[in-house]
């Protein structure tokens, strides 16, 4: 198989919320998958 490399990047984001996009790329520079995800920012305690 090879190395894989995940690049990732914020496409929005709110004190509250994030929305995340995510590529992984294999050693040819072909991305393998792709994923998203909508997060929530908890509080310091």
């Amino acid at each position: 198989m090879g190395s894989i490399t995940a690049k990732a990047k914020i496409v929005a984001r709110t004190d509250r919320e994030m929305t995340v996009e995510a590529d992984l790329v294999d050693a040819q520079g072909v991305t393998v998958a792709k994923a998203a995800a909508e997060l929530c920012i908890l509080e310091k305690k």
